[in-house]
């Protein structure tokens, strides 16, 4: 990883890598040796060739000194020498000197560089310092100049290897000294470095990468952890820890603070690793420490790993490439637009050492050429394919204005609206009649309703649905949940499901129709099939089967042409009833191949049997027992003396024959008629309704879009482009209302307080940080109340000199930055605080209040805190009973890309197979444990719940990985269900109350009052319910809101506030640790990005109100999914 430190001054940082003070010798290390006792220290950057370095010569004391003081040569001027910085108020030279970049190898590749002096091992870390370097160096170099920021793509930095930690362990780890400088036109300026501070995670990715990719071609075998760091195989996590006590000591640091190692930031990291960095004891040296290290190693059974050059790794021409295109189709699945870091980043993560940094980024600037990759004015990227699907879907709303047939007449509409409103003893809004007379009246083939939260959307649908299907119209619907698809079937009475459901049954559809065209098609040109090849070509790879949904099967063959099997096929057999016997028996008549040479020739014979009651009872028991093939086999010789096949006469031959060409004659009628029924696209009355139309990406909605004109049915997006968006990629809802008519909401019937109404109308006036001010609010601010008083004569003036853009001192400046890390900390305390305050209120009131009261936070950790608070106070009371510890299972958040890679897998994971594998031994369906992964072949060993294991690759698979979890559940517990299951008629989001334990069994009561038992060891996916995410809050409606605010978690932002504060219809509360900052917090910007950037709405506020709350001024600030 890289860790970042900033020098205090110039003296200090090169004392420190050069030992020049105290009166010791330069280029001696305070503690860190090579066998000659010397630190290797190099020149590099381009920008260090332009002072006058020679780039990969050794770094005097001095030379570091005057570097780090400011002191260059300018080749613009002659290379006269300049001095950097500023004079300040004592006339003293103020330059900042720079700061040190620690590049540190995972532990594995230190203990085999540096206990086993691997110089091969030594080198690939060094190369892959050196891609991170080049990395930055090209893309991260700046400067302000005349006013303006510039690129200059060169840097000044000295390289110091070292070997051990201060704790004595091997650590191979390089400091890059980076000075404060840059060259713009051959004259010096300081470096603005927010950009490598802002790249230092995408380098680290690069470094490990690098590193990967280095050693693997020199023949070391490469696994990677749960973090993506490359470690060498055959050493154990065990023994890694035996030389890990400097890593320990931080990690112990954080629990201290209440944090948890494996969640802390880099930035606690680095606190950490300052606050218990002891001083370094010189002059010990890797070769000093070299034999005790070995005998630790063979203490712990270590052995030495070595190279196989016969499995070194080469690289392949296209590994650049295809690392590229998997980190922009994982980007692109969330955003529409991201950052070049972000490519960078995530191509180096997904290459997993099978590229090297320059292939990378050729293949980076190959896609930037060619146009796969297309810049933004605002410095971001996107894809060809994102922009030409925006493109595609503007034109498709365009062309539908105007271009289908209305509902009804505008005389029908006042009609239908008349008896509606007479049946429901109420009237519709002006805008609610206004929208549902654009739906119903208008002809456009697309159109929407822009409704704001709690404006009577499903009521005005509802009359709708009665309209249309006044005048014969078909209503559908589908929303973006299971939940939300019911709650708008019981309130509108559309049929409705799901969106994704939808989409896939109109797929089948429109499959089943597109193949029918085409055999159609074929059938017509008069191409016969002969069937016989044709299935030949289907068992040797040639042909392709497929069947619709109605089970007809097709073939298609090599040359690409579909055949209807139904039109082809032939019986040869058929059966007659028997007059004689009263039509009780029947006679089969079969045409088979005649014997002998009459046979070979290609003649045939009819043969029969039946036509008695005895041949009646042999055929009866032959088909009662034809399934059991024991029993068959037995009674075969038996029964078919009794059936009695033979030859048929020459009369009844002919009439069989005639009989089975008329049957055939007819069924390929019959098939050709359905065939042309099945390929028609038939004009429908039909009207789709789109349901929470804003939490669906570009690649849905443009689908949905798609589906209804190849139906030829109208179609009406609904939704609110201020509430939440779609976790995937693209603010499709909000771009579509520039290309259709558009019916707008606004009159807002669900809050019935003035205080509910008034924080409403804060957010709707764009006044979010007021609103959020407003409310009642419950404040915990011990913990960080103890910091500043702490700090109180430490940073006394401190903030307002930064506020008023005075210079800091180093020592003022960290002064602040220790202060305010630990502020943060204290927030994170004070938080804890506030959930068990919420916690206890919740639990104080009545089951009917808690009923209608909903406890929303931003984040899952919070949520899932709040939840055991909340359980902990109910169990005490004694409402929750009899808890057991459960199994659950938690959906892995993966993108398509990132589910291809065994390396996302953990031992312990649970992975549900979509699909069945016969090659597998796998059912659709089926759960597997996952045992061990291997990232080398990219494949996972699982093991089944019949105790086998099975190794399969997962981007050849369709599957879905979660997490086991245990739970605790007991009776009178509140839960969610987190999956659909038809089996059990459960969905996604709703919830139930736990009646009875039973084993695996579960009764639950579902909030209809309805019963459920649920079998848990079919079924996982349970989650407690009493706090929500804003997400999974929106769409609901109830009495109560409690906001949990937590400032120092989550992306707070103008969309959480206004879902937050309109669910409730009178109270609203805040929880929070700091009431200030979460008021700031409401007013920032969060957008999901499209490929053709969405100016930012200008608020239209209310008549009483004036100017926006200037709080909500704040930075605009896009999702990021990249690491």
């Amino acid at each position: 990883m890289i860790s970042c430190t900033h020098f205090k001054s110039a003296k200090g940082a090169a004392g420190y890598l050069t030992k020049e003070q105290n009166g010791t010798q330069p280029d001696k290390a305070r503690g860190e040796y090579y066998a000659d006792d010397q630190v290797r220290s190099t020149w590099g950057g381009e920008g260090a060739a332009l002072a006058g370095y020679e780039l990969g010569g050794s770094v005097s004391a001095a030379d570091l000194h005057k570097v780090l003081s400011g002191q260059f040569r300018e080749p613009a001027n002659n290379n006269a020498e300049r001095q950097l910085g500023r004079i300040d108020a004592e006339g003293k030279i103020d330059h900042r000197a720079g700061m040190d970049f620690t590049f540190s190898a995972p532990k594995s590749i230190s203990i085999a560089a540096e206990i086993y002096d691997s110089t091969g091992i030594r080198a690939a870390h060094e190369a892959a310092v050196n891609a991170a370097m080049n990395y930055l160096e090209s893309n991260c170099a700046q400067t302000r100049a005349n006013g303006q920021m510039v690129q200059t793509q060169n840097l000044v930095y000295a390289r110091f290897e070292h070997s051990l930690t201060r704790e004595l362990d091997p650590s191979t780890h390089t400091h890059v000294a980076i000075a404060n400088v840059t060259y713009h036109n051959g004259k010096a300026y300081s470096l603005s470095n927010e950009a490598l501070l802002n790249n230092r995670a995408t380098a680290d990715q690069i470094y490990k990468n690098e590193l990967a990719a280095e050693l693997q071609m020199r023949g070391y075998q490469i696994e990677f952890d749960k973090y993506g760091n490359p470690e060498l195989m055959g050493i154990t996590v065990e023994q890694r820890a035996e030389f890990s006590n400097r890593s320990q000591q931080i990690d112990d640091y954080l629990k201290a603070k209440g944090i948890d190692p494996d969640r802390a930031t880099n930035k606690q990291r680095e606190v950490a690793c300052l606050a218990t960095r002891a001083a370094k004891s010189a002059p010990e040296s890797a070769a000093q420490q070299r034999a005790q290290w070995l005998e630790r190693a063979t203490s712990i059974n270590l052995k030495e790993p070595l190279p196989r050059i016969s499995q070194a790794q080469a690289y392949t021409l296209n590994a650049g490439k295809e690392a590229v295109a998997s980190s922009i189709a994982h980007l692109a699945e969330r955003e529409a637009a991201f950052s070049q870091k972000e490519i960078y980043a995530n191509a180096a993560k997904f290459s997993e050492g099978r590229a090297t940094y320059s292939q990378i980024r050729a293949a980076i600037i190959k896609a930037e050429r060619n146009g796969e990759l297309i810049h933004r004015a605002d410095g971001k990227l996107t894809t060809l394919a994102a922009t030409a699907s925006e493109q595609a879907l503007a034109a498709r709303l365009e062309a539908g204005k105007d271009a289908h047939q209305a509902v009804m007449t505008p005389q029908a509409f006042d009609k239908a609206l008349a008896n509606f409103e007479r049946d429901k003893g109420f009237a519709l809004t002006e805008e609610q009649r206004a929208a549902a007379s654009m739906i119903l009246t208008g002809k456009d083939a697309h159109a929407g309703v822009q409704g704001l939260a709690g404006t009577g959307k499903t009521t005005m649908l509802e009359f709708v649905r009665v309209a249309a299907e006044s005048q014969g119209w078909t209503v559908t619907g589908f929303s973006n949940g299971a939940n939300q698809a019911q709650k708008m079937q019981q309130e509108s009475g559309i049929q409705t499901t799901t969106t994704a459901s939808y989409l896939l049954s109109q797929a089948k559809a429109q499959r089943d129709q597109q193949r029918a065209a085409a055999a159609l098609k074929t059938f017509e040109a008069g191409i016969k099939p002969n069937l016989a090849k044709l299935e030949e070509q289907v068992s040797n790879g040639e042909a392709v089967k497929e069947y619709d949904s109605a089970g007809n099967a097709y073939i298609i063959d090599k040359a690409g042409n579909t055949h209807a099997l139904a039109l082809h096929a032939t019986s040869n057999s058929t059966t007659s009833h028997n007059i004689n016997h009263l039509g009780l028996t029947q006679s089969k008549y079969q045409i088979v191949n005649s014997k002998g040479l009459a046979g070979i020739v290609g003649m045939t014979t009819v043969i029969k049997t039946g036509g008695s009651l005895k041949n009646e009872a042999a055929g009866a028991i032959r088909d009662s027992i034809k399934s059991h093939n024991f029993a068959a086999r037995l009674a075969k010789s038996v029964i078919s003396k009794a059936e009695g096949w033979k030859q048929a006469g020459t009369l009844e031959s002919t009439a069989a024959r005639i009989k089975i060409a008329v049957e055939n004659r007819a069924h390929h009628s019959q098939a050709l008629t359905d065939l042309k029924q099945q390929a028609e696209i038939k004009p429908v009355h039909e009207l789709r309704i789109m349901d929470e139309a804003s939490m669906s990406g570009q690649k849905e909605f443009a689908s949905v879009a798609h589906t209804a004109d190849s139906a030829g049915a109208k179609q009406i997006y609904l939704g609110d482009k201020l509430q939440h968006q779609s976790v995937e990629a693209g603010a499709a809802f909000e771009q579509a209302q520039k290309h259709m008519p558009v019916s707008n909401l606004e009159q807002i019937s669900r809050q019935k307080t003035d205080h509910a109404k008034a924080t409403v109308k804060h957010i709707l006036d764009n006044k979010h940080a007021e609103a959020i001010r407003s409310l009642p609010c419950h404040e915990v601010q011990s913990e960080q109340a103890k910091v500043k008083a702490q700090y109180q004569q430490k940073i006394a003036g401190l903030e307002a000199k930064q506020a008023s853009r005075e210079k800091l001192t180093d020592r003022e400046k960290s002064t602040l930055r220790t202060y305010k890390d630990d502020i943060k900390q204290a927030a994170q305390k004070d938080n804890i605080a506030v959930i068990k305050d919420l916690a206890k209120d919740y639990a104080a009131l009545s089951p009917k209040e808690r009923a209608e009261t909903l406890v929303i936070t931003a984040t899952n950790t919070d949520r899932a805190s709040i939840n055991a608070e909340i359980r902990t106070n109910l169990k005490a009371a004694g409402e929750i009973k009899d808890s057991r510890m459960v199994q659950v299972l938690e959906r892995k958040d993966m993108t398509a890309e990132q589910a291809k890679r065994a390396v996302n897998y953990q031992q312990g994971d649970i992975v549900k197979f979509g699909n069945a594998y016969k090659n597998l031994g796998l059912e659709r369906g089926e759960l597997v444990t996952v045992l061990k992964t291997d990232t080398r072949t990219n494949t996972i060993t699982a093991m089944t719940s019949r105790g086998n294991t099975v190794t399969y690759q997962p981007d050849r698979h369709q599957a879905q990985a979660y997490q086991a979890k245990e739970r605790e559940l007991g009776i009178g517990d509140k839960i969610k269900f987190a999956e659909n299951n038809r089996n059990f008629d459960v969905k996604n989001g709703q919830s139930a109350t736990i009646e009875r334990i039973d084993g695996a069994s579960l009764t639950v009561r579902l909030e209809g009052g309805k019963t459920k038992t649920i079998d848990m060891s079919k079924y996982q996916h349970i989650d407690h319910a009493y706090a929500s995410t804003s997400q999974a809050a929106q769409g609901q409606s109830v009495k109560m809101t409690w906001i949990h605010h937590n400032t120092e978690a989550g992306k707070h932002g103008q969309r959480e506030a206004y879902v937050n504060v309109t669910r409730a219809k009178i109270y609203v509360k805040l929880y929070t640790q700091d009431k200030t900052k979460a008021a700031e917090q409401a007013g920032v910007r969060v957008d999901k990005t499209a490929a053709t950037p969405i100016p930012t709405p200008q608020p239209q506020p209310t008549p009483e109100s004036k100017q926006p709350d200037t709080a909500d001024k704040a930075r605009s600030r896009d999702n990021d999914y990249s690491l």
